[in-house]
């Protein structure tokens, strides 16, 4: 049991500074970067999702 509660702490921790680094990110990218940079993501997902089902 305590394993997982370290886990999702470790988890959770992450998370955070992650966030953070997000936050920071943002205010030096523009809008449209972010929406190619999530569309490419999008689209890299969708493929892979692809790939896998044959």
């Amino acid at each position: 049991m305590w394993f997982g509660v370290r886990v999702a702490i470790i988890l959770a921790e992450k998370k955070v500074a992650v966030a953070r680094f997000e936050a920071r990110l943002s205010h030096n990218v523009s809008e449209a970067w972010i929406v190619r940079l999530l569309a490419i993501g999008l689209a890299l997902v969708a493929i892979r999702l692809l790939i896998a089902s044959f």
